[in-house]
Order: structure tokens, then sequence, then C-alpha cells
């Protein structure tokens, strides 16, 4: 009887692993993961590039996190939503209306980017893949202003992105990867100067996957 038993508990576990395996191999099913990263936004001045505006420093950087869900067709196809906090820094504005207004804002960006896309992946190995990413997005940007309160939008724009990943046959595994995020800004500034034309967003991450 105990022989039986632990006959019948093996042949569990090595289906189970196999099943595992097969699952890595065929990539077909769920998968959800997160990670963090590094992000650098740079902002088009648009119309507020002139002599009453100078800025000390116009590519904002700052840390990031990405949450992400997929399902993959095959090993070759995938489609996801995924979430990704930017946190953009500080960018410094000084404005010259002389002798009207003069004077100098700091502004604190963070943005919320929620995104639906296409994964193509090229399978190098069982377990190893390059693939890339493209599609739309939504995004709310928070700016304060130390000197004019804070100042909100959202809009439309789009993503593009590619990487690398492995994973284990335990169903875990790693995901590095590049994404270009187009117009995270539309439009923002204060009451007295008018606003940023557009920025767009470049995100480094790395991070863990599991799929099921």
């Amino acid at each position: 009887m105990n022989k039986l038993t632990l006959a019948l508990a093996l042949t569990a576990v090595i289906a189970t692993a196999s099943t595992a395996q097969a699952a890595t191999k065929d990539r077909q099913g769920f998968q959800i993961g997160g990670a963090l990263g590094y992000s650098k936004t740079s902002i088009d001045l648009g119309p507020m590039a002139d002599n009453h505006h100078t800025f000390s420093d116009d590519d904002m950087s700052g840390g990031a996190l990405k949450i992400f869900g997929e399902y993959n067709f095959n090993k070759y196809f995938a489609l996801g939503v995924e979430l990704n906090y930017l946190d953009q820094g500080k960018v410094k504005e000084n404005v010259s209306y002389a002798p009207y207004y003069y004077g100098s804002y700091e502004y604190e960006f963070s943005t919320v980017v929620y995104g639906i896309y296409a994964k193509g992946a090229l399978p190098v190995t069982d377990n190893f893949d390059v693939f890339v990413k493209a599609g739309p997005t939504w995004n709310y940007t928070s700016s304060d202003t130390l000197s004019d309160g804070t100042n909100d939008e959202n809009c439309f724009g789009w993503n593009a992105g590619a990487g690398v990943e492995y994973r284990f046959d335990s169903g875990w595994g790693v995901r590095v990867g590049y994404d270009y995020f187009h117009k995270t800004i539309k439009s923002l500034g204060n009451r007295f100067t008018g606003v940023f034309d557009s920025a767009n967003s470049n995100l480094i991450y790395g991070g863990v996957s599991y799929s099921f």
C-alpha cells in the first residue's frame, strides 16, 4: 500500500513538472509581472521657447514602476495590459515679462500610464525570447508647481518597446526591456506662462514574471 501511494505521488510530481515544462515551451496562457526602472522625459517647449522663458533643465528623470498582464496565444504573439508609474523629477523655469512680471517656477511631475499592447516574440531557445511591443496609452500627469498649486491633465498617446525574457521551467521568468512613451504630457504649465507643448518619456526596466 505504501509503495502504491509513493508510486502515485511520484507520478503526480512528474506529470506536474512535465506540464509546467510544456507550458513554458508552448507559451500559451496567462502571464503577470512587475518591474522597477528608470525614466527620462524630454519636454518639447513649443511656443514657450522664446526670449521670455529659460529652463535650467528640460530633461526630467526619476524612478519608475511597471505592472503588466498578458495572454500568450502561442510563443509568437500576445496581448497585454499594463500600468506604469513615472516619477519624472523636476524642471525649473525662469520667466521675464519686465516690467509687468518675472519669477521662477519649479515643476514636479509624475505620470501614470495605462496601456494596452500587442507583443510579438522571437524564441531564441525554449526558454529565452526577444520581443517587441506597441499599442495606445492613456496618460494622467500631475504637475505640482511650488508657486502656483497643482495642475493635472490626461491625454492619449502611444507606446513602443522591446526587450528580452528568460522563463524558467517553474513558470517564473526574468524580463528586461525598454519602452518609449509618446506624449505622456500634452500641455502643462501655469496661468502666467502658458503650457509645455508636449513631453515624451523613455523607460528602462527590469523585473520578474509568472506564467500559468
